[in-house]
């Protein structure tokens, strides 16, 4: 079963589409931290009518970015663009402002990292379409996405690969070849928590990641499925 689209909207609205499949966590789940909204840029009054979901997206998978750029822009050009370290901004998409000034445009990520996605008119726009509009903007984090598992009953009270005493309270996730210590940010069901590697494994075919059974838990993740992952940071050597 796929996942209900999700939205993160003010001006700018990033909508997934063909994400990976499961329930959308209940805020009963206790340790996750629930995905940060966007804060649009220049748009007070927007933001505040806005949604607080997730502002995610897994690489290679289709999103939706759409909002408004105001009446007075209908028919002006529209860029998607998203934020590069190296190079700044990079257009990943062009849209057309309908009538009432709203746009919709398709993208896909291309890589995981952390961005800033922003919409604004081309500056080939026509007069009516003032160029000094503020940009709407979101922040964006981009997700690899991979198959994964659980771990823990059976193994509490033992020592990890990396040294950790496991325990039925322990966040933490297992991976084959990351070092130990490397924080990874684990997304499912628009939840996201932090954790360490602290094992190695899994080493089932075509699985990544095995959480322990309190990660699953503080995310809502059923115990297999596909889950969204980045490194924030690696150990120091």
């Amino acid at each position: 079963m796929k996942r209900p689209p999700a939205t993160l909207c003010a001006v700018l609205c990033l909508t997934w589409l063909g994400l990976p499949s499961s329930a959308r966590a209940a805020s009963a789940a206790s340790g996750g931290t629930p995905a940060d909204p966007g804060r649009p840029e220049g748009h007070p009054g927007d933001a505040a009518r806005g949604h607080s979901l997730a502002g995610a997206a897994f690489v290679g998978r289709s999103q939706r970015a759409s909002g408004t750029v105001g009446s007075a822009a209908a028919g002006a050009t529209v860029l998607v663009q998203l934020s590069d370290p190296a190079s700044g901004w990079r257009t990943v998409a062009t849209a057309r402002a309908r009538a009432d000034g709203s746009f919709s445009a398709v993208w896909r990520a291309a890589r995981p990292g952390r961005f800033t996605l922003r919409a604004i008119l081309s500056a080939g726009s026509r007069a009516g379409a003032s160029s000094t509009q503020p940009a709407a903007s979101a922040p964006l984090s981009v997700y690899d996405a991979a198959r994964a598992t659980t771990f823990g009953s059976g193994f509490y009270g033992r020592r990890t690969a990396c040294g950790t005493l496991l325990r039925p309270d322990t966040l933490g996730v297992a991976h084959r070849t990351l070092p130990c210590g490397t924080r990874v940010e684990a997304f499912y069901g628009g939840r996201r928590l932090v954790v360490s590697v602290i094992d190695r494994g899994p080493y089932v075919a075509g699985v990544t990641w095995d959480l322990t059974t309190a990660a699953a838990d503080a995310l809502g993740f059923p115990g297999q499925g596909e889950l969204g992952t980045l490194a924030v940071r690696r150990p120091l050597q």
